[in-house]
């Protein structure tokens, strides 16, 4: 993402029109055409795939084997 991070792994659209990715800087970012990219999260590892469940949760999995959800950070598996 130029001037914004490196590293995207991965991409999801969001029902809320946004895009979603995860740079190797361990933040996830989300923007739309319009609008300059804004931070939404810091994951504290590094994001790799992305995929929002039927709740609209980002579920985040990323090094190590840990998955979380995005915004409200919860280990769900695997190391913690």
């Amino acid at each position: 993402m130029n001037g914004i991070g490196e590293g995207p792994e991965d991409i999801t659209l969001g029902k809320d029109g946004y895009f979603y990715t995860g740079l190797q800087d361990v933040r996830i970012m989300r923007f739309r055409d319009d609008q300059q990219p804004e931070e939404y999260a810091n994951t504290g590892g590094r994001p790799l795939g992305m995929q929002f469940d039927a709740d609209g949760n980002l579920i985040v999995g990323y090094r190590w084997f840990k998955c979380y959800i995005a915004g409200k950070p919860r280990v769900l598996n695997g190391y913690s």
